[in-house]
């Protein structure tokens, strides 16, 4: 299918006006006065996970429950900017996992997340670890189709390579969290880029760097 001009220009538009945000969800996270300076943040904007293609169903729907993750909002960075182009044959920079890697001021999606449990407990109020890392592939990977299709309004379907995940801390259930992912480089078709779990206190829980193409 060709891909005009003005496509490009509209997709964020359409997507923002096609992907609205449950009231309840907002009143949700307009709970928790600490989530205030994201949802405030005029940088951003709001949208519901669920996408028209059925893409993100398990995170919009198959563990959106009372028990689970009954809330998830995120807010795209309306003026993200997509790095250029790695040339063939550059290293592809990794993050030291010996620490949490630096953050963006302004990341390109911050995810707010409502954990509520115990059906997604590994141990009693502490989130599973494969939950964990779901989370983060799911919030990673949208910030590259965020990118792909902010550049080409259409685009080819872009899997995860792969996926390396930190466990720093336990993330404990019930709780409310934010997600916040960036895109690092892109080279070719692959798509690299970083998200973190962060509690309230500014404490990094959980991190992935992954590759996606």
């Amino acid at each position: 299918m060709t891909t005009h001009a003005s496509d490009k220009g509209d997709f964020l538009a359409h997507f923002y006006s096609s992907h609205k945000v449950a009231q309840e969800t907002i009143d949700h996270f307009r709970s928790q006065p600490w989530l205030h300076q994201y949802l405030d943040d005029p940088s951003y904007r709001a949208f519901r996970v669920l996408k028209d293609t059925g893409e993100d169903f398990f995170f919009a729907r198959t563990i959106a429950t009372p028990t689970t993750i009954p809330h998830i909002l995120c807010l795209n960075n309306s003026t993200i900017v997509t790095p250029p182009e790695l040339p063939a044959g550059t290293p592809i920079p990794v993050n030291d996992s010996r620490k949490p890697a630096p953050v963006p001021e302004k990341p390109d999606c911050i995810f707010l997340i409502n954990l509520a449990g115990p059906a997604i407990d590994g141990h009693p109020h502490v989130c599973h670890g494969g939950i964990v890392a779901s989370i983060l592939d799911e919030a990673i990977g949208m910030v590259t189709m965020l990118h792909t299709e902010k550049a080409n309004g259409l685009r080819e379907l872009f899997y995860t390579v792969n996926l390396n995940v930190t466990y720093r801390a336990p993330v404990t259930t019930p709780s409310n969290v934010i997600v916040r992912c960036w895109l690092r480089a892109r080279q070719g078709r692959k798509y690299i880029a970083l998200g973190q779990i962060v509690d309230k206190d500014g404490v990094v829980l959980s991190e992935a760097q992954g590759t996606w193409g």
